[in-house]
């Protein structure tokens, strides 16, 4: 059995600030965004994680990093689960990337944290059901918010999603 927590990066600022007139956005964690990302690692202490795989895009960079010294625990890089960006990919190739990444985490086994990004979470949930219509409704109506994970587990050849937008810890004590 595998089992994939898919923790989205902590929150980033939602202005853009300018730079020589061209707006951009902020690509760093807010200190709320720290903070939080903080207590989630520390929630995840419960959790006996054997593997951290992260966007290297840099929010999901800076969350990792953080998680990753709390729970002391060395991670990699996987750029399928970035972002997707509008202008080099289609959406058709976007869910190609997050598929391809979650048929080689079906051969994997033990408990594999994902730090990744809203989208990519919501893509990965939906293509977990293997049902067009349920992965349209799990697509559209989960919203993942910062620091906090869902949970999948792959078992008999079957993906369940076990829990959405959660910040606790595994015996269920809110931190």
């Amino acid at each position: 059995m595998v089992r994939l927590i898919l923790l989205r990066h902590g929150e980033a600022p939602k202005k853009t600030i300018k730079l020589f007139g061209i707006p951009i956005k902020r690509r760093s964690l807010t200190p709320k965004g720290k903070s939080e990302t903080k207590k989630v690692a520390k929630s995840l202490l419960s959790w006996k994680i054997d593997k951290i795989i992260s966007s290297d895009m840099k929010r999901a960079k800076q969350t990792t990093s953080i998680v990753s010294k709390i729970i002391c625990k060395k991670f990699s890089f996987d750029p399928r689960i970035r972002e997707r960006c509008p202008s080099l990919e289609t959406n058709n190739e976007f869910i190609e990337r997050c598929r391809s990444f979650l048929l080689d985490m079906e051969k994997e086994t033990g408990t594999i944290l994902v730090s990744t990004h809203g989208g990519t979470i919501r893509t990965i949930l939906a293509i977990s059901t293997k049902n067009r219509r349920d992965g349209r409704l799990v697509f559209n109506s989960v919203k993942p918010e910062f620091s906090k994970f869902s949970i999948i587990d792959f078992k008999n050849k079957k993906w369940r999603i076990q829990t959405i937008n959660c910040q606790k810890t595994k015996n269920g004590n809110k931190k």
